[in-house]
């Protein structure tokens, strides 16, 4: 059974130590898609720079969704079996 949960900022660090999304993996995981390449992301994921965009920082770019003339951070999803 597939579980979706919602990733708050603050465990943060618990994604980002280890290799959590590739522990069973050799390599660490790679950055892809369109948010990386607008970042200027690109090879192996550096876990300092996860952790931050985990936060909603990078370098000087605020991640996030703009409404209502707010900025909204939503870090992402976790996916498990």
């Amino acid at each position: 059974m597939l579980t979706i949960s919602k990733i708050s900022s603050e465990g943060s660090s618990y994604y980002g130590k280890d290799n959590y999304y590739t522990k069973s993996e050799q390599e660490a995981g790679q950055w892809f898609g369109k948010g990386a390449q607008r970042l200027g992301l690109e090879g192996s994921v550096d876990n300092d720079k996860f952790d931050a965009m985990m936060k909603g920082k990078f370098d000087d770019v605020e991640l996030g969704r703009g409404k209502d003339g707010s900025l909204n951070h939503h870090p992402g999803w976790d996916p498990y079996f």
